[in-house]
């Protein structure tokens, strides 16, 4: 029980190091790209990063993730 609540704590921690970092990168980006550039390709890197993708999604819920920082 112990090492789960680590782990998790661990990961929780990983991940709001990630987003911290992907926010300054962001800012530094919006000096020479236009968001909607940045937009694209940080989800389109998000989507191929994930573990897996369900067996019953469809082209257009893949795409519809994609692009949903821009709706």
């Amino acid at each position: 029980m112990a090492l789960t609540i680590k782990r998790g704590v661990t990961l929780i921690l990983l991940a709001s190091l990630s987003f911290a970092f992907m926010g300054g990168f962001v800012k530094l980006l919006t000096l020479s790209l236009p968001s909607i550039e940045i937009t694209f390709f940080r989800n389109s890197v998000g989507v191929m990063l994930s573990d897996s993708f369900p067996d019953n999604w469809t082209l257009l819920g893949i795409v519809l993730v994609i692009f949903s920082g821009i709706l």
